[in-house]
This record gives structure tokens, sequence and C-alpha cells, in this order.
């Protein structure tokens, strides 16, 4: 089960809002068809590693990260596939939360008279898919907010200059943080003063993520690379319905950039709910959020993040602008974690975790 879940990794980034599978068919302590599910509409795990065994699957036993599916989407159903090669025992690493699978492949198949066995490195299982899991089961995206700072909690000095705080070790590393995410999302401020692309591009793939920008005032340049360049009909851009500049408004749509229109508090602030419903309904399972300091503090004021990852370079700016300054919590109550890590980012830390709103 260890060896289908290292497989189903090679699918991150591809294949979201579907879940990442990894399969192993093994007979006779050998290892005889593995697969794994490469991309979005492309066959399952299941199929892959069947093809690669053939006729040697009967009689087989097959290990898989998740509960195959027994209904038609994109593809056929894996079960029926599983079913007419012969296998007669499959290890399932966790059920399937979609309302479509949730249980009726394993009963297809124990049904057929095949012996299934569930909660295999369950955990490890959950944790890969919690983007997917999150999705499929409140509609939402799973949001994970990135935070690069000093020791001293600075991601700016007193000029507002920030590039770069952390290492190229790190910076490489959100790169790939945005591939497994497939959507980055930051405030006006950080396209006003930075001008991102948000791309990738220590890797070709085969589209780049979503970026999303929230501007309720409609203050960013139109002429802005997000808006202009080769990727600018992946840009989505949120602003308040009382705030609509027609000219700016007509720059965008001309140029493909997606735009919605979303109730403001007076102050604002966007209602992140709605903003990550409107997500959800595109199909966007995992928002990668990148700043900058309001955004950051919105979203933990609100409760929508899921998952902090803060990178922490070895430097002191003294003074600067902070990172977060959220309410609501104290030396007596303080906001923790849960399944949190610390590891070495070449000079940097990462410290990653999920948030315990509880």
């Amino acid at each position: 089960m260890q060896v289908a879940l290292d497989l189903a990794k090679n699918g991150e980034g591809n294949v979201l809002p579907n879940p990442v599978v990894g399969c192993v068919i093994v007979k006779e302590n050998q290892k005889i068809g593995q697969g794994y599910h490469q991309k979005f509409g492309a066959d399952h795990a299941e199929i892959n590693a069947l093809r690669e065994a053939g006729p040697k699957a009967e009689n087989s036993t097959m290990y898989v990260t998740l509960e195959p599916c027994a209904h038609y989407g994109k593809t056929p159903p894996c079960t029926a596939a599983i079913i007419k090669s012969g296998i007669k025992k499959v290890f399932v690493a966790m059920e399937d939360p979609n309302p479509k699978v949730a249980g009726k492949g394993i009963a297809a198949l124990a049904a057929a008279g095949i012996e299934v066995k569930t909660g295999l490195l369950n955990y490890e299982a959950h944790k890969m898919n919690r983007a997917f899991i999150k999705y499929i089961s409140t509609g939402l995206p799973y949001v994970s907010v990135k935070i690069a700072q000093t020791l001293d909690g600075k991601i700016a000095d007193t000029n507002n200059n920030s590039q770069w705080i952390t290492g190229t070790f790190s910076r490489q590393s959100v790169q790939n943080l945005r591939f497994t995410a497939g959507a980055v999302l930051v405030g006006a401020g950080t396209v006003c003063s930075d001008d991102p692309k948000l791309t990738i591009r220590n890797r070709k793939v085969m589209q780049q993520p979503w970026r999303i920008v929230l501007d309720p005032a409609l203050q960013t340049s139109v002429d802005s690379q997000l808006y202009t360049d080769e990727n600018k009909q992946r840009t989505i851009v949120f602003t308040s319905v009382c705030r609509k500049n027609d000219d700016a408004i007509s720059k965008l749509e001309k140029n493909g950039v997606h735009l919605y229109f979303c109730d403001c508090e007076p102050n604002l602030h966007f209602e992140l709910n709605e903003v990550l419903k409107n997500l959800g309904e595109m199909e966007i399972a995992h928002v990668l959020v990148e700043g900058g300091s309001r955004i950051f503090s919105s979203f933990m004021q609100q409760k929508c993040a899921d998952e902090l990852l803060l990178f922490i370079a070895p430097k002191l700016f003294g003074k600067g602008l902070s990172a977060l300054d959220i309410e609501g919590y104290s030396a007596s109550a303080p906001l923790r974690f849960r399944d949190q890590t610390w590891s070495q980012s070449a000079d940097d830390m990462l410290f990653r975790a999920t948030i315990d709103w509880d």
C-alpha cells in the first residue's frame, strides 16, 4: 500500500478536482501491475494497473489508495474491470467521500465475491487527498496560506520591500506548491506593488494555475501582467458590486479575465466564504493564498484557512510589515495547530500544520 501511495503522488497537480490515486497488483509475492491516476479525465489508477498486469491479474491481490468507483463518470466504473479481471482480494486504504461512490464500490466488489479489506494506511491516504476530501464534502476549496517571513515575523521592511526574504530553494518549493494546488490567490496590494505573474516556471506544465485577485475597489492596473500575459484567461478577479469601474471592467473582460462581483463590507473586506463558494463552483479544489498581510489576516480572522505554511528566513528586519493581524487570541487562549511539522528548506525553515479551529 505504501508503494501505491508513492505512485499516487505522481498525479499531484494534474488531477484536481479529482483525487490522487495509486494502485498495485500483487501475485505470489510479486508485483505484476501498477498505475496511478495521471490526469483529470484519464483512466483511473486501477485501470492502468490492470492493463499492465494483463491476464496475470486472475487470482491476484490489488492494493488501491481509494475506493474504486462503481459509476460512470468521465470513465467507466473501475469495479466492473476489477471483477472481470478475476482479482480475488482488494485492499482499500480509504473509502471515497464522493456521494456517487461512498461505499458503493466496496459493496459491488463484495457482491461479486471479492474479499475487500479497508483501512490499511488510512491516515496517510486521507492526508494525501485532504483537498479533494474537503472539496467533495463541502463544495469549497481547501485553503493553504503560505507566508514567507523573517525571524521577527516581518513580510516586508519599512519601505515595503519584500524581495527576497527567503532563499532560492524555498522559492522553488513555492513553485511546486502552486503546481499541486492549481490556484494561487493574492490581494490587490500585492498586484499593485509587485506586478507578479504567479506562474509555474520551474517545470513544464499542461496548464498554468488559476491566478485569483481579491480587488474590492478595482484598484489594480488593467495593464498588470496577470491581465495581459499569455495566461490572462486563467485570471479571476473578485471585486465589489458597489465599486464598479466600467472602463476597467470592459478592458479586463476584453482580455478574457474572469470577473466576479461580490457584496463587500464597508471596510472593503470580502465575505470569503462567498469567494470560496464561487471558486468551488468553478471546480477549483485547492487554493494557495500567497499574500499580502491583509489577505493572510482576513483568511485567518474569518476561519477560512485550512493549513498554514510558514517559511522562516534567518534574518531580522526589526521594523516592517507583520504577516498577521488577527483578533480573539491571547497567551491564555492561543490559536493552535494539528499535524505540525518543521523541516529544513536550505537556509530557511518551513513550518507546516493544519489549523485547529476547534
